[in-house]
């Protein structure tokens, strides 16, 4: 092959090569484009979970709140203004209003969007029930409440019982009603409700800050892993709920610790 021949070949090559990334680069172009939007679109469906985690847990702060103001406060009032009546042998029709309370909500549309993370869809799978059986438990206290006021006072008015029993009857089913919010709301759905809160919001910020690949293939994956039998591998592939919990453990006790910090405290009467 002489040199003009070894020339039209490296120029054939150049106008193959040519016309090769020239039909590409359009391709490679869409890919790319499709690449970053999915990019960021999951970056704003992290950054819109986050802030629905941020805004529940800023409800169920002031629902707290609200209840322990309302308990330390105006149902006090109420149970001191009974003790009251009955000294004086009279009919106690003392009535307290329990406040209106919004609870939030992760949006319907929300819940069916892949974050990309099992782990995170699951807890706002968690939160989205969760706060729904809270906003129906708060609604069944506040009719609780009414009814026993409500049946106090017909009882009252009508004069069935001697003052000194029934307002002796409406105390006790106060302070049941009471024990039963301290037990039910106090002690067990908002604790329950914050904790799964806290760990999704955790889980969030330690996506944002390593990012998902890190999350799901480093931190948690088994896929740099070496596993003797298969039996092994499934093992270590069930237990990664246990694994991400216990890895995200501290973080999410010092965020429960910050939340206890701005919950009111309940006011014990001598």
């Amino acid at each position: 092959m002489n040199f003009e021949q070894i020339v039209a070949f490296v120029f054939r090559w150049q106008e193959f090569l040519g016309a090769l990334i020239g039909a590409s680069t359009p391709i490679f172009f869409w890919f790319f484009v499709r690449w970053v939007e999915k990019i960021n679109n999951r970056k704003d469906t992290f950054l819109y979970l986050q802030k629905n985690v941020v805004y529940n847990i800023n409800t169920l702060i002031d629902v707290h709140n609200t209840l322990r103001k309302f308990f330390n406060v105006q149902f006090r009032q109420l149970l001191d203004n009974i003790q009251e009546r009955t000294k004086l042998q009279k009919y106690s029709a003392d009535r307290a209003y329990l406040p209106l309370f919004v609870s939030g909500l992760i949006d319907d549309g929300l819940i069916s969007k892949h974050s990309g993370s099992g782990y995170v869809d699951n807890k706002i799978l968690l939160i989205h029930k969760l706060t729904k059986e809270f906003s129906v438990g708060i609604e069944d206290i506040s009719k609780q409440f009414a009814d026993t006021v409500n049946l106090n006072m017909n009882m009252a008015f009508s004069k069935v019982n001697p003052p000194l029993a029934q307002n002796e009857s409406f105390k006790n089913n106060l302070i049941e009603f009471e024990k039963a919010v301290e037990r039910d709301i106090f002690d067990q759905n908002i604790p329950v409700s914050m904790k799964v809160l806290a760990e999704t919001l955790v889980a969030l910020e330690c996506i944002n800050k390593k990012g998902l690949f890190v999350w799901k293939h480093v931190l948690f994956s088994g896929a740099f892993k070496f596993f003797k039998t298969r039996k092994d591998f499934k093992e270590f592939q069930n237990k990664t709920h246990e694994r991400i919990e216990e890895y995200l453990k501290e973080s999410v006790n010092k965020k429960l610790e910050d939340i206890k910090t701005k919950l009111d405290k309940k006011v014990i009467r001598p």
